[in-house]
Formats: structure tokens, sequence, C-alpha cells
């Protein structure tokens, strides 16, 4: 494989020429499901974390203290060695939990918002720990971590949701009237041609091998090279 060989990069990393959004936002006449209040009840696991051997510790302090006091389940590797991937995990897993835990950094997910939609898709109400994100998500929606710390505040709000369907319930209400799909990735590459894009990644290899967080030479990428849902024309 060379560089010259390729005009653009496509992908859902905020890196590629050519960027594919991870969910797009409709407003539904059609009422999602409301049986949340019966689904909690079959949950019996509380928060789910993925992880990878490249995010830094320092940066889930918080995160790691929730996860420990709300006995969670962290799963490391980004599920390679459990499930093959991470989506065959959540797919797996995302029934028997109530929160999937997104970091602001992690080497599972190129952005936040990846995960966050996962959430949404697995109706697992997301736990963002991180700064202000900027994504339009619909209002309570999910929990914003960082803005009421300290985390036993953090601890004792997840840990009411979860006795509470009502109010566990309410952060589906967004269902009743929007409707989350992926528009075909070929739309955007339309886009990118009839905008003439210029390029602007030189070395495709790099790129293609690269994660969100590791050294490119960090043994993490060395075992898991595979790129999530990224393409290259």
């Amino acid at each position: 494989m060379t560089t010259d060989a390729f005009n653009w990069t496509m992908g859902r990393r905020m890196d590629a020429d050519v960027v594919v959004p991870f969910g797009h936002w409709t407003l539904s006449e059609r009422a999602g499901s409301r049986d949340f209040a019966k689904k909690q009840h079959t949950k019996k696991g509380t928060a789910l974390f993925f992880t990878s051997d490249c995010d830094r510790k320092e940066d889930m302090e918080v995160l790691t203290e929730v996860m420990d006091a709300l006995q969670g389940s962290t799963v490391r590797g980004c599920g390679a060695s459990e499930c093959g991937w991470l989506q065959l995990c959540l797919g797996e897993y995302a029934g028997d939990f109530h929160f999937l835990f997104v970091a602001e950094s992690s080497g599972c997910y190129e952005h936040p918002l990846e995960a966050i939609y996962d959430a949404f898709r697995y109706d697992l109400v997301p736990v963002y720990f991180g700064h202000k994100i900027q994504a339009g998500l619909p209002e309570h929606s999910f929990v914003d971590a960082f803005a009421m710390l300290p985390a036993t505040d953090i601890i004792d709000y997840l840990t009411a949701l979860v006795k509470d369907s009502d109010l566990y319930s309410a952060f589906f209400k967004w269902k009743e009237d929007h409707a989350l799909s992926r528009l075909d990735d070929l739309c955007y590459l339309c886009d990118a041609l009839r905008k003439n894009l210029q390029r602007q990644t030189n070395d495709v290899v790099a790129w293609w091998k690269k994660s969100n967080l590791c050294r490119l030479n960090h043994r993490f990428n060395q075992v898991h090279s595979q790129p999530h849902e990224a393409y290259i024309h």
C-alpha cells in the first residue's frame, strides 16, 4: 500500500478528509418504545465501561472511583479478547446494564460522541466524564458527570437512577420525538465531490493504522490495527 494510490481518507474519524458523522438526528412522528421501566427490571448490573491498555490512569480517576463504588464492570482491551470487538460486546452485554461510562479520551473510541451514540442505540444511559461536549444532543439524554462533582455526588445520583425506574426512564424520553439513524456513507462522499474537497492527509498508511490516543508504535496498535468503521477512497 502506497500513499500515492489514494486521493482521500474517509471514515468516522475527525482527522479524515471525508468525515462520516457517528449519527444523524431527525424528528420522528412515530414514538419510540416506552417500556424502559420494564426493561430496567431485567438489568442486573450498573455501569459498563470499555478501556484499553493505552488509556492514562490519571485521566480516569473520577470515573474509576465512581465505577468502583457502583461495582460496575470494566471490559479491557476494548472487548477484543472477550467478544472479538467492542460492538459485539455491546450487543451481548447491553441488556444487563443501566449505564455506559464514556471517557473524554479513550483508546476504544475515536471520539466520545461515538460511545454516546452507541449507548443510545443499545438503550443505555451514557454517563460522560469530560469537559463540555458541543454535540447537539437531545435534552436530558445523557448524564454530564463533571457537572455534578465531587465523585460522591455522581455516585449518589446514579444510585438514585438505578433505584427509581421513573427517573431512569426519563433519559429515554427523547425517543418520543427524535430518531437516531445513519445516512448512507456515500452521501458524504458525494458532498465532498461536489465541493471539490482538497486532500489533507499526506501519509495514508499512518492514518490507517493510527489509534486515537496510542502512539503509532504502541503494542495496542500492533495487536488491534484494524480501524473502526473507517474507509479509504
